[in-house]
């Protein structure tokens, strides 16, 4: 029996095996400790990564919803300027037309103001006419009746 020897062994020995064991207890303990202490580092280390990525992630998500959003509102902005444009395309037309009407309506005002005023030039020179006739004739009356009379 290989064991005999240390039943044989005195009590000295056995203070030796206890310390021994004690200390054997203190590195098997400081060593779970910093094993766990490892351990835990490396969860903590990990737990950061995860952490960096999914604010990483929630950061590129916000910006590509930005992104999004502003590629909306110039969209947006875009149909805006595109239908105001034709509006205002519209309303131009409708002036230049209206525009036009008026020239026409002014050229024929013009023309017949034109007419009126020869109109009223030829009258003006026919009551002349008819003055003068008048006058000759009441001249002519005139003569007849004092060389008559």
């Amino acid at each position: 029996m290989a064991l005999d020897w240390i039943q044989e062994a005195p009590l000295a020995l056995e203070a030796y095996a206890i310390w021994i064991g004690v200390a054997g207890a203190f590195l098997l303990f400081g060593l779970g400790w910093f094993l766990g202490a490892r351990i835990k580092a490396r969860q903590i280390r990990e737990i950061e990564r995860q952490t960096e990525r999914r604010i990483s992630k929630l950061v590129e998500k916000a910006d590509r919803e930005r992104k999004a959003r502003f590629l909306e509102e110039k969209n947006r902005w875009y149909t805006d300027k595109a239908k105001f444009e034709r509006e205002l395309d519209h309303k131009r037309r409708h002036l230049d037309r209206l525009s036009e009407e008026f020239q026409e309506k002014e050229g024929e005002v013009a023309e017949r103001s034109e007419a009126v005023q020869q109109r009223g030039r030829e009258l003006n020179g026919r009551d002349r006419e008819v003055r003068q006739r008048e006058g000759r004739v009441e001249q002519r009356d005139r003569e007849l009746d004092g060389g008559a009379g």
